[in-house]
């Protein structure tokens, strides 16, 4: 997550951290540097410590829970990585929030490792996952979530791939050929998904084939809707 001192110094004043927001601003900043720098010299455990300090100096911040779910993933905690994630999220306040520049990049940045790490922890194990599933886990919230971090990160391949994952989830559905709901709407998710992959095969060179394969599925996908809407006279 990118933060300034500024910006460190704006949140611990709203919380009321206001006469020791300098002294208390740099301690956090202190620690997400010393952290960070752990984690990437592979001195995983050092790096949680420091995080899990970082977040007893102040729980009201996300980024000591962001970091500390970096550092987690990497340990191949799934859990636990999706656990500080979503604390990460649960910071930033409500999701529906219309505050003025409340969906900026450090709101993107949070709600895609959410994403990611959720999704992650969904698929090692259904059953424990379920039990720390956030509010915004369903299609309307995962559409307009995915939609602002492709707006806000638009350079980072995962953010393309997150939306793709949504759009999928809610176009993966067999319908009987004798019902088919919305099959324009369901046409355009498909597409859109397919951009989506191409867009991350860009920034993935190293993704690509898997990319435009997925890409190209997405687009069967939307002709096959196309030809059973022709068959049963559905408009498009």
């Amino acid at each position: 997550v990118q933060t300034t001192e500024q910006s460190l110094q704006d949140v611990f004043a709203t919380h009321g951290y206001n006469a020791h927001a300098q002294a208390e601003t740099s301690r956090y900043m202190e620690m997400q540097t010393v952290g960070l720098g752990l984690m990437h010299l592979g001195n995983l455990a050092k790096a949680a410590k420091t995080f899990r300090k970082s977040i007893k100096l102040c729980d009201k911040l996300p980024f000591g829970f962001y970091n500390l779910a970096l550092v987690l993933l990497r340990s191949n905690d799934a859990f636990g990585g999706a656990q500080h994630a979503l604390k990460a999220v649960e910071c930033l306040g409500p999701l529906h929030s219309t505050s003025s520049g409340v969906h900026d990049q450090t709101w993107a940045e949070c709600y895609s490792l959410a994403f990611k790490a959720f999704y992650s922890a969904l698929h090692k194990s259904p059953a424990t996952a379920m039990s720390i599933e956030p509010p915004w886990w369903n299609d309307g919230d995962l559409r307009r979530i995915s939609k602002i971090i492709v707006e806000k990160l638009a350079s980072d391949a995962d953010a393309w791939e997150m939306r793709a994952w949504v759009l999928c989830g809610m176009i993966a559905h067999t319908y009987p050929t004798s019902s088919i709901p919305e099959p324009s709407s369901h046409c355009l998710d498909c597409r859109e998904a397919a951009r989506c992959f191409f867009k991350q095969a860009e920034l993935a060179p190293m993704k690509k084939t898997r990319c435009l394969e997925a890409a190209a599925n997405c687009m069967r996908e939307a002709q096959k809707v196309e030809e059973l809407a022709r068959q049963h006279g559905v408009p498009l």
